[in-house]
């Protein structure tokens, strides 16, 4: 065991401080360098709203417009059950409408996994627009609007770039009519 002016419990105290003095110096010069590395060049930050991009994905697309559409028909359709089992009290228009209810929430997870699908591939689809509009136009950072970002100029979205970018793909993506 070895001592150090006292006990090894001292010795380890004051080996945990000069650790951690050292841990300290260095994150504050790296950090200086990594802050005078930034300044030389200018960071470069954009926002787009990811909620209009996707809003727009779903309307240009007749299925995933078909998907939307029948969900928010079973869902009317299940409000209206339950708003009428409230007060009903013929108990046979009761057990006609719990099954209807079931045969709605049957459906409703059946409509789950397409829209899983869909989100999945524009998801995708969003992500490589975005990936191409940030190389073009050499940006550092790119934020969705509701995340986080409390302010930022109008010239800083780029929500209208992604959203032509998509038109370019999807025109390249179509198929040739002859």
């Amino acid at each position: 065991m070895i001592y150090y002016g006292g006990t090894f419990r001292n010795f380890y105290s004051r080996c945990l401080r000069i650790l951690t003095g050292g841990m300290v110096f260095f994150c504050v010069v790296s950090g200086c360098v990594t802050e005078e590395r930034v300044s030389e060049r200018n960071v470069r930050m954009r926002y787009i709203n990811l909620s209009i991009v996707f809003d727009y994905m779903v309307s240009t697309d007749p299925e995933a417009r078909q998907v939307r559409k029948k969900r928010k028909e079973i869902v009317t359709a299940l409000d209206d059950i339950e708003r009428v089992l409230m007060t009903e009290p013929d108990m046979q228009k009761r057990k006609s409408l719990s099954e209807k209810r079931r045969d709605y929430s049957e459906q409703m997870q059946s409509l789950y996994g397409r829209e899983e699908y869909y989100k999945r591939k524009f998801l995708q689809d969003m992500n490589r627009a975005i990936d191409d509009v940030a190389v073009r136009m050499r940006i550092d950072y790119v934020f969705n609007i509701g995340e986080g970002l409390v302010y930022s100029r109008k010239e800083f979205d780029v929500t209208e770039q992604v959203l032509q970018e998509l038109r370019k793909v999807k025109k390249r993506n179509a198929p040739q009519s002859r």
